[in-house]
């Protein structure tokens, strides 16, 4: 069952409490580079807090196993095009 949510969001938890799944497969995340370095708080609100309130019902609703994949924003930098896949050129971005 696909569920469009926001992660952020206190009703993520229905999604939890009628489907009682085992597993968490974590893939919701704010992944713009550019905007993560306008708005660092907002970033933070959706990939930390987000991931914590996910955490906290999966713990509460008994899930036994989270996955959990980190965006390849820190490794392809500005995207040539999207979506970018496993050839796409590495242009990693720091920004301090």
């Amino acid at each position: 069952m696909f569920y469009e949510k926001n992660i952020t969001d206190p009703s993520v938890e229905e999604v939890f409490e009628k489907e009682k799944s085992e597993i968490l497969l974590h893939l919701a995340a704010q992944v713009s580079v550019p905007s993560s370095v306008k708005n660092p708080f907002k970033d933070m609100e959706t990939n930390i807090k987000g991931t914590l309130r996910l955490l906290e019902v999966s713990v509460k609703h008994g899930v036994k196993k989270v996955v959990f994949s980190s965006t390849g924003g820190a490794i392809y930098g500005e995207h040539d095009y999207f979506p970018a896949d496993e050839n796409h050129a590495l242009q990693p971005f720091n920004i301090l």
